[in-house]
């Protein structure tokens, strides 16, 4: 029995003609499948990890370094108060791109520099599609703030990624 190209899966059509070499080629289809369902308990740990990590980071920067510069360069622009409910639907989606597009590759290759490079290149497109549009779009956002902020997303992204694989890794063995 011959597995089926299209989809990866074994064909079972004809599953009473079983021997020994349909299930020694099964062997490895099922081995993926359970190492598939094993990640999952990591990816719930990674996100959270991550989350704490680019929280910790952003809060430093926000709160910091960034306030002051913002409010400089685009204060008209700012609200008086963030909406709350808004940063967090933010931070809930863009945690798990980053967990999809950095992370989970960076575990599954065993890799730091996996998800430092993808984690960096996730923030990178990421923030350059907000400053850009920004740029294009609003009245009085300035190149020095879209560069500086992209530097931010894609430095931000790519640490968050590689210090929560590496937490990651840690707790789970």
């Amino acid at each position: 029995m011959d597995f089926i190209v299209t989809t990866g899966l074994p064909d079972i059509t004809h599953a009473n003609q079983t021997s020994c070499g349909t299930i020694s080629k099964s062997i490895p289809y099922l081995l993926h499948l359970a190492n598939r369902i094993n990640l999952m308990p990591r990816l719930i740990i990674a996100y959270f990890a991550t989350m704490v990590v680019f929280f910790a980071i952003d809060f430093v920067w926000l709160g910091t370094v960034a306030k002051s510069f913002y409010r400089g360069q685009i204060g008209d622009l700012l609200l008086d108060d963030f909406r709350i409910g808004v940063a967090a639907g933010f931070y809930v989606f863009y945690i798990a791109g980053i967990i999809f597009f950095a992370v989970r590759p960076a575990l599954e290759a065993n890799s730091l520099g996996t998800a430092l490079l993808y984690g960096a290149l996730f923030g990178f497109f990421c923030y350059a599609t907000y400053d850009f549009t920004n740029l294009a779009t609003l009245k009085g956002y300035t190149t020095t703030v879209a560069l500086v902020d992209l530097a931010w997303g894609t430095t931000l992204t790519g640490l968050s990624a590689v210090i929560g694989t590496w937490i990651t890794r840690m707790l789970v063995a």
